[in-house]
């Protein structure tokens, strides 16, 4: 009997060194978890500091954009005077590309503008 009690009790023993084992094992694949959580983390915070400096840029943008659309609509009036036919063949000139006759000169003006800046 004392032999079946010391046989049973290296087994519970050998069970505890096993089960002391895996504790550790876990222990150290937790911490190794918890060191890989804590990267995902901070890369999270990393790309979300990112995502936000990219929505500001975004917004920064969209205001010049905006604001350079306002100096666009904002034009200047200017006094032209014309000879009667060149007035008539811009008035043609327009009726043929369905604008206004401001609309042509304008548009004249500013092929003109970027021919000019081309050179």
């Amino acid at each position: 009997m004392q032999e079946y009690l010391e046989d049973n009790r290296k087994k519970l023993e050998e069970r505890l060194e096993q089960l002391q084992l895996l504790e550790e094992e876990i222990s150290r694949k937790e911490s190794v978890l918890s060191k890989k959580e804590q990267t995902i983390i901070n890369r999270e915070k990393v790309l979300e500091e990112q995502g936000k400096a990219l929505e500001e840029r975004g917004k920064a943008l969209k205001e010049q954009r905006k604001a350079l659309k306002e100096q666009e609509k904002a034009k200047k009036q200017i006094l032209l005077r014309l000879s009667a036919s060149l007035w008539d063949d811009i008035a043609a000139w327009a009726e043929e590309d369905f604008r206004s006759i401001n609309g042509q000169v304008e548009y004249l003006l500013t092929e003109c503008v970027r021919q000019h800046k081309k050179l």
